[in-house]
């Protein structure tokens, strides 16, 4: 009975996960741009020492493609590389 119930709070949370991304998807187009420029956006406001790595995998995308989302956020003098980590950082 047990895994019964923990199946099915699986399927919905997948669903409800499922849900969500689609909800992110649709506001990030109605604001012109994509879900994982808006996380990028969303966690550097919160996080502004957040390494490359970390914020690609909170955005489910490679760390080479948060390295092309944030150069289209700003022109380089609006945000800083830390010099003293080996993975990029982008402090406000």
């Amino acid at each position: 009975m047990s895994t019964d119930l923990e199946h099915d709070l699986l399927i919905q949370l997948y669903d409800v996960a499922r849900h969500m991304r689609t909800y992110a998807n649709q506001l990030a187009r109605q604001k012109g741009m994509t879900r994982a420029l808006m996380i990028v956006l969303a966690r550097l406001e919160r996080q502004p020492d957040i390494s490359q790595n970390e914020l690609a995998a909170i955005a489910e995308v490679a760390p080479l493609t948060i390295a092309r989302l944030i150069d289209r956020l700003a022109p380089p003098t609006l945000l800083l590389s830390a010099k003293r980590c080996a993975p990029r950082k982008f402090p406000c």
